[in-house]
């Protein structure tokens, strides 16, 4: 009986004595493609807990409370995240921009008022 490599490298002569030099250009084309989709892949994943901050700051206060109620409380469930939020809003930046003293140190910073 035959080795595992011995067959696989007797295909792999095959295959290579069929295809020739157009089927070279497609294992580049293949390879290109999976290495495309390999750094898309990496991106995604880098850029997943930006865009996971950027859905959270615009939930509503109920929403973000339904969602990450199990780490307050002691259960066996998991969060939930939604990648769009239901009910969208603003209210947060609202507060920070308007209501905090953020927004009190801005006008002082560049007296707004005169």
């Amino acid at each position: 009986m035959e080795s595992f490599d011995r067959i696989r490298m007797r295909l792999l002569r095959r295959i290579g004595k069929t295809i020739g030099p157009a089927g070279a250009a497609a294992k580049k084309t293949v390879q290109k493609a999976l290495t495309k989709t390999m750094l898309l892949l990496v991106g995604l994943i880098f850029c997943a807990p930006i865009l996971l901050l950027l859905t959270g700051s615009v939930m509503s206060r109920y929403e973000l409370r339904q969602s990450l109620m199990p780490l307050m409380v002691d259960t066996e469930e998991l969060i939930t995240w939604t990648l769009f939020p239901r009910y969208p809003t603003f209210e947060h930046y609202f507060r920070i921009l308007f209501i905090t003293t953020f927004s009190s140190s801005i006008h002082e910073v560049y007296d707004w008022d005169s």
